[in-house]
């Protein structure tokens, strides 16, 4: 299955932008169709679509041909390795996770470049869902509170400095530097704060998540998903809360409608 031409991929372009604006099923059929014509770069958002919409088998299906071969009008690598995540994600959901771990191990055999650095990412996970073992996947950042959190009283004292006119930087700074006592004192003492987009808070979220408090962690994801923000054009949703244990956990077959139905505005642009 080839690239198209330029006309039809720009037709999976503007469909993508009408995705990400909450327009998805107005546009999965013809991102189906043109998966089905041979544009290879449709298999991008379509796997992202069937990810949220619990379609593990198709993901699995429409990741490999992604990850067989680079779509020629893709820019961002880090798309491979979120479609790689994907793949293994549908490995712990299908009735055959060996045919999945299969299908892993020999991309990644033949697989260069960015391919062949997102498969390798993924490597200890696919060994372990082919061991039969349980598969641990996460964000690519360190999620757990750890030396490079802060004390409370350092935190405390960081605060005591922050102005209405800075906490929204210095939220997303905590949020970077998984800061997460810093971060939660900075919501708390400027109520209605947020970054500019998404992908800051997972980390917190997913640390919540794993704390015991997945209320306040899907309000946390909820109130920022409009500021999702894609990596490249073709990408139409936050699949990280797929591929994350602990966000996955909180994604129930309603909520991860509400995920595509949500209009992210950062993300309607071309």
């Amino acid at each position: 299955m080839g690239d198209a031409g330029d006309e039809r991929i720009e037709e999976v372009r503007l469909a993508c932008i009408d995705v990400r604006a909450g327009a998805w099923r107005d546009r999965v059929g013809a991102l189906a169709a043109a998966v089905d014509d041979g544009v290879r770069i449709a298999a991008v958002p379509l796997a992202e679509l069937a990810a949220f919409r619990g379609d593990w088998p198709r993901v699995a299906e429409l990741t490999e041909l992604t990850l067989a071969e680079w779509p020629e009008p893709l820019h961002a690598g880090n798309v491979m390795h979120s479609q790689a995540g994907l793949l293994l994600r549908a490995g712990t959901q299908v009735s055959d996770p060996d045919a999945v771990a299969s299908t892993f191990l020999r991309l990644l055999e033949s697989a260069e470049g960015p391919t062949a650095m997102a498969l390798r990412a993924h490597a200890d996970a696919a060994a372990d869902l082919a061991a039969g073992r349980a598969v641990r996947l996460a964000l690519p950042t360190a999620l757990a509170p750890s030396a490079k959190d802060l004390p409370h009283q350092e935190s405390a004292a960081l605060l005591s400095v922050i102005t209405p006119e800075t906490a929204a930087k210095e939220l997303r700074n905590a949020l970077v530097r998984n800061r997460f006592r810093l971060a939660l004192a900075i919501r708390q003492a400027f109520p209605g704060v947020a970054v500019a987009d998404l992908f800051p808070v997972l980390a917190l979220a997913s640390w919540q998540a794993r704390s015991g408090s997945p209320d306040t962690a899907w309000a946390l994801i909820a109130e920022h998903l409009p500021r999702w923000l894609p990596v490249d054009r073709f990408t139409v949703a936050p699949v990280e809360l797929l591929i994350d244990d602990d966000l996955f956990s909180l994604i129930t077959p309603q909520r991860a409608i509400d995920v595509l139905d949500t209009p992210r505005e950062l993300g309607g642009t071309p």
